[in-house]
C-alpha cells in the first residue's frame, strides 16, 4: 500500500513507510509530535540525511517515489528567514520575506 491514500472527501492522507531520524533532532518537541502522528511506522534513530538516503538508494529501484515515501527528520541548516526570490534578474519584488521550515 502507498504512503498516500484517498478518503472520502478526496483528500490525501501522507503515512510514511519509514521515519529516520537525526540524532540533533531525536528530542525535538516536533519530532516527538511527528512520531505520535504515526505510531505504526519504522523508525530508524540516529541516522544523518546522507546516511538516509544511501538506505533509501540501496532498497529501493524507485529512488525518487521512495524518496517521497519516506520522512526525514532533521536540523534544517539553511537560512530560516531569505528574502523573496522576487529579486532574480526580470522579477518585480514585493520585499516580502520567505519563512523556510522545510526542505523537500
Amino acid at each position: 500500500m502507498h504512503s498516500t491514500s484517498l478518503i472520502a472527501d478526496k483528500e490525501m492522507v501522507f503515512s510514511p513507510e519509514t521515519i529516520f531520524i537525526d540524532k540533533s533532532v531525536a528530542d525535538h518537541p516536533l519530532t516527538l509530535k511527528t512520531l505520535l502522528q504515526f505510531p505504526n511506522t519504522p523508525v530508524e534513530y540516529n541516522i544523518t540525511l546522507d546516511e538516509a538516503v544511501q538506505m533509501i538508494q540501496k532498497t529501493s529501484t524507485d529512488v525518487f517515489g521512495a524518496g517521497k515515501r519516506n520522512l526525514i527528520l532533521t536540523r534544517f541548516k539553511g537560512s530560516f528567514l531569505k528574502k523573496c526570490p522576487g529579486i532574480s534578474p526580470g522579477m518585480v519584488c514585493c520585499n516580502y520575506y520567505v519563512v523556510n521550515l522545510f526542505k523537500n
